[in-house]
C-alpha cells in the first residue's frame, strides 16, 4: 500500500513537472550565441533531427532505451528550450522510478536487475546537475530505489554480499561533485553537512577546488575546517578520512602568490590546499603512518598480495566459493588490514614527503618497508614518467627511464626515440635506439624511424621504396597501422605523399572485416580521410554499416544462446559488448563527418536497418553539432580505490 501511494505521489510530481515544462517551452528563448549563417543552418538541421529522435524513441520497447534518449535529448535542448528539457528530465525520472518499483527486492536476481536503472539514475542526476542543482536534488529524492541492495548479496542487509551497486551515499557524493562547478555555495552547504555527519568523501576535494576558483574566502575557511577534522580522526581506522587526506596531498600545495597578485586556479587543478595547510596535513599523515601497528606481510594472500591491500579480503571471500565460516576478520586482522591500506596510499606520497618533509622521508620509508611495502619508489618513478610524457621531450623521457624498473625501460626508450623523431631530430632518434635498445627491438625501431623520416621528407617518387619497406611487415593489419602513422607524419610536410599512403591504407581495409580489430582499422582510415576527402570516409563507413546490418539481426536471433547483445528483442542503446561498442564507434564517426556534410551523414545513419543504431547515430550527430559531450558515470556506483579522486565530468 505504501509503495502504491508513493508511486502515485511520484507520478503526480512528474506530471506537474511535465505540464510546467511544456508551459515554459512556449516561452523558451534561443540561448545560442551569435553564429555564422552556416552554423545557424546546421543548428536548425540538428534540432529538426533531434525532434525526430524524440518522436521515434516512443516506439522503443525497452524503458531504459526510452529514458536514455530522453536524458540525452534534455541535455542537448537545455540551452535552447529549457522548458522542454525540464519536461524530458521529468519523464525520464518517472520511467526510472517505475523501473525500480517494478523489481522484486526478494528476487535472488534483484541486484543484477537493479544495475541498469541505477546507472540510468546516475546519468539522469549528473546530467540535470549540469544546469540546475534544484531539479537534480528533486530527482534524487523521487527516484530513490525502494530498497537498497548489496552487490551479489541480500537486499537491505549491509555487510552481506559486498558493497552496494549504487548506495545513496555514492550517488549523493557524485551529485555533489557535479554541482560544485554550477553552484559552489550550495555545494559548500552540502559538503559541510557531510562533514558534520563524519563522512569523508573524496568529492570534498573537488568541492574545495571549485571554491578556490570562485570564492577564495569560503575556500580558505572550509579548507581549515576540513583539515582540522581530518587531523582529529584516526586516519588508519577511518579509511575514508585517510583516503581523502592522501587525495588532497598527492598533487602538492597550491603555488604561493605575491602580495596583491591574483591567483588563477585552473578548473582541473588537483592542488586544493594552501602551502601552510598542506604542510599541516602532510605532517599528520606522516605521524599516522609512523604510528601504524605492525603487520605481517605474509598474512592473507601470501607473497603475491604483499603490495595489494585487498589481498586479505579476497582470501576471506574466494571467487566462486561459499562464505560459510571465518568470513569476519578478527579485530587484530582488521587493524592490520587498515594499516596496510593506509600505507599503500602513503607510498604514493613519497615524492611529496621528500620535497616538503625531507627530514621525515627516511623514517617513512623504513616504516613502509617494515610493513611489507616493496619497490617503494616505483610509484615515484611512474609519476616522473607521467610528468615526462606531459612535458613531451625526448630528453625528459630518457631521464625518467633511468629511474624505472628494468622491465619497463626498453618501452620508454622506444617512445623517447620516436618522440625525438617527432621533434624533427632523426639523428637523435637513431642514437637513442642504438644506445638503449636490444638488437631485435633496435632494428624494429630503426625501421620505423626510417619510414617516418621518409614520410616527412621524401618526394612522391620514393613511394615505391616506402611500399617495399611495408611489404616486409607480417600482416596487412600491421601495414595499415603503420600507414596511418605515416599519413599523420606526412600530412603537414608532404600532402601528396600522405594522399598516396592513405589510398594504400584504404585498399588494404576495403574488404569484409573478419574481427573487431579490422572494424577498428577501417574506422581509423575513415577518420584519417575526414579532413582530406570526406566522401572516401563515407564510402568506408557505408561498407561497414552494410556488414553490421547483417550481424545485428544474427545477434538478435542468437540472443540467449551464444550472445547476449539484445534484450527483449531490442538492442540496448548503451552496452551490448563489442558489437554494441562498434556500432557506437560508427555513430561517432558519422557525427564527426556531419560537420563536413550533414545531409550525407544523416543519410548514412538511416542506412542502419534497426531503429536503435539509427537513434545512436542521430544523437551523436546532434551532440557533435552542438558541441555538448555526455556526462561520465561510474557504472558500478561503488567506491573507488584508495587515494583516487572522483572523475571529472567533461563538458
Amino acid at each position: 500500500m505504501k509503495e502504491s501511494l508513493r508511486g502515485k505521489v511520484v507520478s503526480i510530481f512528474f506530471g506537474l513537472a511535465v505540464l510546467a515544462g511544456y508551459a515554459l517551452s512556449a516561452h523558451a528563448q534561443d540561448a545560442t550565441q551569435v553564429q555564422s549563417p552556416e552554423q545557424e543552418a546546421l543548428n536548425k538541421k540538428a534540432l529538426a533531427l533531434l525532434d525526430g529522435v524524440i518522436a521515434d524513441s516512443m516506439s522503443l520497447r525497452l524503458p531504459e532505451n526510452r529514458a536514455r534518449v530522453q536524458i540525452a535529448a534534455a541535455d542537448l535542448l537545455w540551452e535552447r528550450d529549457e522548458g522542454r528539457a525540464r519536461a524530458l528530465f521529468a519523464e525520464a525520472g518517472a520511467a526510472i522510478a517505475e523501473m525500480m518499483r517494478s523489481l522484486d527486492p526478494n528476487d535472488r536476481q534483484y541486484a543484477n536487475q537493479l544495475r541498469v536503472p541505477a546507472q540510468l539514475r546516475q546519468e539522469l542526476l549528473l546530467t540535470a546537475a549540469r544546469y540546475d542543482a534544484t531539479i537534480a536534488y528533486q530527482l534524487l529524492q523521487t527516484t530513490r530505489p525502494p530498497q537498497p541492495v548489496m552487490q551479489g548479496g541480500t537486499p537491505g542487509i549491509p555487510g552481506r554480499g559486498g558493497r552496494p551497486i549504487a548506495s545513496e551515499t555514492d550517488v549523493e557524493q557524485s551529485l555533489l561533485a557535479q554541482i560544485a562547478a554550477l553552484d559552489p555555495k550550495l555545494a559548500l552547504q552540502n559538503a559541510e553537512e557531510m562533514l558534520a555527519r563524519g563522512e569523508y568523501s573524496n568529492t570534498l576535494s573537488r568541492v574545495l577546488g571549485e571554491l578556490n576558483r570562485k570564492d577564495r574566502e569560503s575556500a580558505a575557511k572550509f579548507s581549515d575546517k576540513l583539515v582540522r577534522k581530518l587531523q582529529s580522526e584516526n586516519l588508519i581506522a577511518n579509511r575514508d578520512a585517510g583516503s581523502l587526506a592522501v587525495v588532497m596531498l598527492q598533487a602538492g600545495p597550491m603555488p604561493e602568490t605575491k602580495p596583491g597578485e591574483v591567483q588563477i586556479v585552473s578548473p582541473r587543478s588537483p592542488r586544493v590546499l594552501a602551502a601552510s595547510t598542506y604542510q599541516n596535513l602532510l605532517e599528520s599523515v606522516v605521524n599516522a603512518v609512523l604510528k601504524a601497528p605492525a603487520t605481517n606481510p605474509q598474512q592473507g594472500a601470501g607473497a603475491r598480495g604483499q603490495n595489494n591491500p585487498r589481498a586479505g579480503q579476497r582470501q576471506n571471500n574466494p571467487r566462486g566459493g561459499q562464505n560459510n565460516q571465518n568470513t569476519q576478520p578478527s579485530e587484530e586482522q582488521l587493524q592490520q588490514m587498515n594499516a596496510r591500506v593506509f600505507a599503500f596510499g602513503v607510498q604514493s606520497l613519497l615524492p611529496r614527503i621528500d620535497e616538503y618533509a625531507p627530514s621525515r622521508a627516511a623514517g617513512v620509508r623504513e616504516k613502509l618497508a617494515a610493513m611489507g611495502m616493496r619497490n617503494l619508489d616505483q610509484r615515484a618513478a611512474l609519476n616522473q614518467f607521467t610528468e615526462a610524457m606531459q612535458q613531451g621531450t625526448a630528453d625528459a623521457m630518457i631521464a625518467a627511464a633511468a629511474t624505472m624498473p628494468q622491465q619497463m625501460q626498453s618501452r620508454i626508450y622506444r617512445q623517447a626515440a620516436l618522440r625525438a623523431l617527432d621533434e624533427g631530430d632523426v639523428n637523435r632518434a637513431r642514437q637513442i635506439a642504438g644506445a638503449h635498445l636490444e638488437p631485435a627491438e633496435r632494428d624494429s625501431v630503426l625501421k620505423t624511424i626510417e619510414l617516418r623520416a621518409a614520410a616527412k621528407q621524401a618526394g612522391t617518387a620514393k613511394i615505391e621504396e616506402i611500399r617495399g619497406s611495408l611489404s616486409r611487415l607480417r600482416t596487412d593489419d600491421e601495414r595499415v597501422r603503420q600507414l596511418i602513422q605515416l599519413v599523420q607524419m606526412a600530412k603537414k610536410d608532404n600532402p601528396p605523399l600522405a594522399s598516396l599512403l592513405l589510398e594504400d591504407a584504404r585498399n588494404l581495409v576495403n574488404r569484409r572485416a573478419n574481427n573487431y580489430q579490422q572494424f577498428d582499422l577501417q574506422l581509423q582510415v575513415a577518420r584519417a580521410y575526414a579532413d582530406v576527402d570526406s566522401s572516401r570516409s563515407f564510402e568506408i563507413l557505408e561498407s561497414g554499416i552494410r556488414q553490421l546490418n547483417e550481424m545485428l539481426p544474427a545477434a538478435a536471433m542468437l540472443s540467449g544462446f551464444d550472445l547476449n547483445v539484445f534484450k527483449d528483442g531490442e538492442m540496448p542503446i548503451q552496452g551490448g559488448g563489442q558489437l554494441g561498442r562498434t556500432v557506437q564507434r560508427y555513430a561517432e564517426e558519422l557525427a564527426e563527418l556531419s560537420k563536413y556534410d550533414f545531409d550525407r551523414a544523416q543519410s548514412e545513419a538511416d542506412r542502419f536497418y534497426l531503429a536503435e543504431p539509427r537513434l545512436m547515430a542521430r544523437l551523436a550527430m546532434v551532440r557533435e553539432i552542438f558541441g555538448i559531450e555526455p556526462v561520465e558515470t561510474n557504472a558500478e556506483g561503488g567506491q573507488r580505490g584508495f587515494g583516487q579522486a572522483p572523475p571529472f565530468v567533461r563538458r
